[in-house]
């Protein structure tokens, strides 16, 4: 089973020519008068998949070292997620989605569907997460994925999702997730059945 490669942090310094997020001093007055001083991150809005593979039963999600949680958490050696991107194409959505599912995971959507839109790092960005289910099967395989050429990333498979959820609300075995995955899970969870919610009209 390959393994993902080992990262160490070497140094740390403030970016002056950031390539994917920039910082604002934002300046506001509220009606009382009050002066509001806020720093802000501006960056992408992003699209997020949660993906069963109905050939074998199985959710796909991605397995890969999150630099930033390394800094925060030198235990936590990767982060389970579900596959995602950023919105920085003029593409739709869905578009942007079917993409993402193919280069990090291997596979073509059989059926996607928009479930969710949620505004993410309210306190310092506030821009827009949005939430897809899919379906694929190995019919629909189309290569090992892995992401582009710089990524690192493993498929991680769920057969389980309930567990999952259990699992991994607290890093667990030096392993952790993220908050929209999370959402995602539990709202499939919820519904009972991945593929009824896809085949809904």
């Amino acid at each position: 089973m390959r393994e993902l490669k080992q990262v160490k942090i070497i140094k740390e310094e403030e970016n002056k020519n950031p390539k994917f997020i920039k910082t604002k001093m934002i300046t506001a007055e509220r009606e009382d008068g009050v002066e509001l001083k806020w720093d802000m991150i501006e960056r992408h809005d992003s699209v997020h998949i949660l993906v069963l593979n109905v050939s074998t039963n199985e959710f796909l999600f991605v397995e890969q070292v999150r630099i930033p949680v390394l800094v925060n958490d030198s235990s936590t050696t990767s982060v389970i997620e579900c596959c995602a991107g950023l919105v920085d194409k003029d593409k739709d959505l869905t578009q942007i989605a079917i993409e993402e599912v193919q280069e990090e995971l291997g596979y073509t959507p059989i059926k996607i569907k928009q479930v969710s839109s949620l505004k993410s790092a309210v306190g310092s960005a506030g821009n827009n997460s949005y939430g897809f289910f899919a379906i694929v099967s190995e019919e629909s395989k189309i290569s090992d994925g892995g992401g582009i050429e710089t990524e690192d990333i493993k498929i991680f498979k769920v057969q389980n999702l309930q567990k999952f959820i259990k699992e991994y609300s607290f890093p667990n075995n030096n392993k952790a997730t993220d908050s929209m995955t999370m959402f995602l899970a539990t709202l499939a969870h919820s519904k009972n059945n991945l593929i009824s919610t896809l085949c809904l009209d």
